[in-house]
């Protein structure tokens, strides 16, 4: 819950409320916990599956040889469970070597890097990769620092982009963000019709395969919407939807907290369709 807000307020503002979570199946308890705490609804219209990438002799390579990378930097959770599973494949432990410094965008990333047994050593507070890369380049003490990134065969290469020439960064993509396989008609229909309150998206990848699942059933931009982040909300705007509100952090704590605000403003008002 939020520190210093009673029960009884929250509920105020969100109880019998119905919220839809697009992130991959099973990755919205956190935020399930929290709104069914405040009297409130949240199920999973997952629009985006993760699958495996074959790695190349490189990335192979470089999963055996971390200990020569000052620095190894994620930037979703995908990132760390994909690096740390095929870290553990190809070296038969978690441990990774003395010396190697983590780096992650948020505390989500952090909390998910701990399930391994790491601690990073650098948080970074920012939401995309241009910011998250300016936090951290004072941290790169050595000049041309080696600086490994796991990532997805979809991620903008803003972070290379902004690191290169500072570091020597390379890139591994681990994984590729899919439509899944079977989409929840149930659930989807229910958005379709308008029964529902707000939409959280998580990265442009779910608002593209939500475009285009909802397809011309849906004015898309009647749709009650918010985003985790700048990128997500710039993929919204492109495909026509107004994002209602963004948390000042990309993480299920501050999304539920920006819930709650938005309702508060708004408690006078009618459903909104996008604020400007």
């Amino acid at each position: 819950m939020i520190p210093g807000k009673p029960e009884t307020e929250l509920k105020k503002y969100l109880e019998g409320k119905l919220f839809i979570s697009t992130r991959p199946e099973s990755r919205s308890q956190e935020l399930e916990a929290l709104f069914t705490a405040a009297g409130a609804s949240l199920v999973e219209l997952p629009m985006i599956g993760i699958k495996p990438v074959s790695l190349s002799a490189e990335s192979r390579k470089n999963l055996r040889q971390t200990s020569t990378f000052d620095w190894i930097v994620f930037t979703s959770e995908n990132g760390v469970r994909r690096f740390m599973d095929e870290y553990e494949r190809e070296n038969g432990s978690r441990v990774l070597p003395g010396g190697t410094n983590l780096a992650t965008i948020g505390d989500k990333t952090a909390e998910v890097l701990s399930l391994y047994g790491h601690s990073p050593e650098f948080v970074s507070d920012s939401s995309n990769a241009s910011g998250f890369a300016d936090e951290l380049v004072p941290h790169l003490i050595r000049k041309h620092a080696r600086v490994l990134w796991p990532t997805g065969s979809l991620s903008p290469g803003i972070l290379v982009k902004k690191l290169n020439g500072i570091c020597d960064i390379r890139r591994m993509d681990l994984y590729e963000t899919i439509m899944p396989d079977d989409i929840n008609q149930t659930v989807l229909d229910q958005v379709i019709r308008g029964s529902y309150n707000i939409i959280f998206f998580f990265s442009p990848s779910a608002v593209r395969n939500f475009r285009s699942v909802a397809g011309n059933r849906l004015d898309i931009t009647t749709l009650r919407a918010a985003c985790i982040g700048p990128v997500t909300r710039d993929a919204c705007l492109e495909a026509g939807i107004r994002p209602l509100f963004m948390p000042g952090k990309p993480c299920s704590a501050a999304l539920f907290e920006a819930t709650v605000d938005h309702y508060r403003k708004n408690k006078n008002k009618k459903e909104q369709y996008g604020l400007s």
